[in-house]
C-alpha cells in the first residue's frame, strides 16, 4: 500500500464459480472420443459462475480459520451453488450457468478462424448499487495514477522526497520533470531505430511460424 489507496472504505472483488466441465464431443455435440483431427469440438458447461463486490466487509463474518483446511473449507462455503437459497456475497453478475459450443480449427490455412465459440445462455442478470459504482470509481482512479507512474518508474529514484514544492526544492523538482519528458522521448525514439525494427520483425515472423504450428 502507499498514501495513494483508499483505505478507509475496503471492498472484496471477485469471482465464483461452482464447476467447470470440459468435454470432447462430435459433429452432433454428443460426449465422444476425438482422435488426431483438424476440426475438434469442445463443450464447455459453467455451473454458477459470478462477479462478487462486497462494499461492507465490515459488517459481515469475519474469515477466520486456524488452518489451512479450515480456510478452504470457508472460502468454498462462500460459493453460491445451485442448491442454495441465500446470496452469501453482493453480486454484479448474478450467479449463471450456460454452455459454450467450440471449434478449433487446428489446420495451417488461414482462411477459417482458429477458434469460434457459441454461448448458449439462458438468463443474465446485473445489478450495480450505489456504493460499489462509488468503490469502482474510486479504484479505476487509483489505478490510473499508478499506470502513469509506471512510465516514469526507470526515474522515479530522483523524485523528491516531499510531495510539496518549496523554494528549497524547486531545483531538484524541474530536475525531475526533465528526465521524465526525456525518459520518455527516449523511449519514443528508440522505437524507430533500426535495431528495435529488426527485432520487432523478426519476433512476428517467429510468432506466425509458432502459430501455424
Amino acid at each position: 500500500e502507499d498514501p495513494g489507496v483508499v483505505t478507509k472504505q475496503p471492498f472484496c472483488f471477485g469471482l465464483t464459480v461452482e464447476k467447470v466441465t470440459i468435454q470432447s464431443v462430435d459433429e452432433k455435440w454428443n460426449v465422444s472420443f476425438v482422435g488426431k483431427e483438424e476440426i475438434t469440438r469442445k463443450l464447455v458447461s459453467l455451473h454458477s459462475i459470478g462477479i462478487y463486490h462486497n462494499t461492507r466487509e465490515t459488517n459481515r463474518n469475519p474469515l477466520v480459520w486456524d488452518n489451512v483446511t479450515q480456510l478452504r473449507l470457508t472460502m468454498q462455503a462462500l460459493i453460491f451453488k445451485s442448491s442454495m437459497k441465500e446470496l452469501l456475497n453482493d453480486y454484479l453478475l448474478y450467479p449463471i450457468s450456460g454452455q459454450f459450443k467450440v471449434i478449433i480449427n487446428k489446420s495451417k490455412t488461414f482462411d477459417k478462424p482458429k477458434i469460434t465459440a457459441e454461448a448458449l445462455i439462458n438468463t443474465v442478470k446485473l445489478q450495480l448499487a450505489a456504493e460499489q459504482f462509488h468503490d469502482i470509481i474510486n479504484f479505476l482512479g487509483w489505478s490510473r495514477g499508478y499506470i502513469n507512474k509506471i512510465d516514469y518508474i526507470s526515474v522515479f529514484e530522483h523524485r523528491p522526497k516531499s510531495d510539496r514544492v518549496t523554494e528549497k526544492n524547486t531545483i531538484q523538482w524541474w530536475k525531475y520533470a526533465y528526465k521524465c519528458v526525456n525518459s520518455k522521448l527516449t523511449a519514443k525514439r528508440r522505437q524507430w531505430s533500426s535495431d528495435y525494427i529488426t527485432n520487432r520483425r523478426s519476433d512476428r515472423l517467429r510468432y506466425r511460424e509458432l502459430y501455424s504450428k
